[in-house]
């Protein structure tokens, strides 16, 4: 570190390196090729390291791992679940708004019939009415028509079911 720089040497997968003072560090840095992309963790290296410590050999091995978390296939499985999500919260979207354009149709459909049946019931009504009133003009000096016409207001009267 810093302008005291360390001689490592290098043979085969080995490395070696000076005397480092208390506090110095040596970093490797490689690249590491997954087998698959699907993984979320790989083992990329056992390092094996070796030194001399008070006259003293020792020995200690640690496993490097890389986290692939990160990676282009997990960005692009996590795009995909974002994609598929829109593409079904459309079609549920699509499906009810068709249900509510369907439930409008119906609707206004409906009304309009009501709006007929009422006209139709308004001319029915009227048309008895008009009916009525001539054959009261006409029956104003029988008594025999006025009865006739009487019976006949009471059973249109009975027949008219009111709910």
């Amino acid at each position: 570190t810093g302008e005291d720089k360390r001689s490592v040497t290098r043979e085969g997968h080995t490395l070696f390196c000076d005397e480092l003072k208390r506090g110095e560090s040596i970093t490797l840095m490689f690249n590491a090729y997954p087998k698959t992309m699907k993984e979320k963790e790989i083992k990329v290296a056992d390092v094996r390291i070796s030194y001399t410590q008070l006259g003293q050999r020792l020995d200690e091995v640690e496993e490097i791992k890389a986290k692939l978390d990160n990676s282009v296939w997990f960005r692009y499985k996590d795009a995909e679940k974002r994609a598929s999500s829109a593409n079904w919260m459309f079609y549920v979207g699509l499906i009810l708004a068709i249900i509510a354009g369907v439930s409008l149709f119906i609707q206004w459909w409906g009304k309009g019939k009501r709006e007929k049946e009422k006209d139709e019931i308004k001319r029915n009504w009227h048309k008895n009415l008009e009916d009525i009133s001539k054959k009261l003009e006409l029956a104003k000096d029988n008594p025999t028509e006025m009865e006739s016409l009487k019976r006949k207001v009471e059973r249109d009267i009975k027949s008219i079911k009111i709910k």
